[in-house]
């Protein structure tokens, strides 16, 4: 947690904010897009120019589960600091849901001041508050990231999250403001990026649904319940009914012609006549 937010500090440069992703890769970050948007990446990551990628570019996706749309970040209007007088941390950490973000004002003397970048890296008790928020309107999760943040402090002694994660607040209410100018962004569509956002979705969303439930315990079919058949098994099955069908046209057959011999009295004609016809 200290160390995501330490990635946001306003004296870290271009080359070391494209450093710390390079070396902690698949973070999240919340940005603002070119509508003044609030935008929740994650899975960001820095693909360095090589073989299979034609230029080094910055990436991350937006959304969930196989949905989630590549997007490609500028990085130098990601890592451009500000400094922005906010409202008392009392203020922000008080705020109750439902409440107009214009009821909090920043103070006409000694205001605090917040420092931070237009992008803002997030860990993952931040994250997990967005997701289940469902919400990115500043409004509603100021009050509900502080809740989490006071919650969090009441079971650990060491770390404070209303201490480390404070510029998140003033960060949102930044937003709410329009004091935050827009980090260039835009979907990604080139191939290296869609490859990217393949190993990502298989790595981060699908590999873990999977090994996250044990396989069930088996349990005896009931009486009289089909039980599937594996591939083996029905290609077993289908021969079977195949030798099956042709025996029973060969049985066919075969009765049919004793049928017509029976039917035809020559087994009924005596041996002298039988002879006479065969001669002839």
């Amino acid at each position: 947690m200290q160390t995501i937010m330490e990635f946001n500090s306003s004296q870290v440069n271009e080359d070391v904010w494209i450093s710390n992703l390079g070396k902690n890769p698949s973070l999240a970050m919340l940005l603002v897009n070119g509508f003044g948007k609030l935008v929740l990446l994650h899975n960001v990551s820095y693909l360095q120019e090589n073989l299979f990628c034609n230029e080094a570019k910055v990436l991350g996706l937006c959304g969930s589960d196989s949905q989630a749309e590549v997007y490609r970040i500028d990085p130098k209007s990601a890592s451009t600091s500000l400094e922005l007088p906010v409202p008392t941390w009392r203020d922000l950490k008080g705020l109750q849901p439902g409440t107009d973000l214009n009821s909090i004002v920043v103070p006409d003397q000694n205001p605090p001041v917040a420092r931070f970048k237009n992008s803002l890296w997030i860990p993952p008790l931040v994250l997990t508050t967005v997701l289940e928020g469902n919400s990115l309107d500043p409004a509603v999760l100021i009050p509900a990231l502080s809740l989490k943040f006071q919650e969090f402090d009441k079971s650990s002694s060491s770390v404070k999250a209303c201490t480390i994660l404070r510029p998140v607040l003033e960060y949102l209410w930044a937003i709410s403001k329009k004091l935050v100018p827009a980090t260039i962004s835009a979907v990604e569509g080139s191939s290296d990026a869609i490859e990217w956002s393949s190993r990502q979705h298989f790595a981060y969303i699908c590999a873990p649904s999977l090994v996250s439930l044990p396989p069930p315990f088996p349990v005896p079919p009931a009486p009289g319940t089909a039980i599937p058949s594996s591939p083996f098994r029905l290609m077993t099955d289908e021969l079977r009914k195949i030798r099956e069908a042709n025996e029973k046209q060969m049985l066919n057959e075969s009765q049919l012609n004793d049928t017509k011999k029976e039917s035809s009295g020559w087994d009924k004609l005596p041996d002298m006549i039988q002879n006479m016809i065969l001669r002839k």
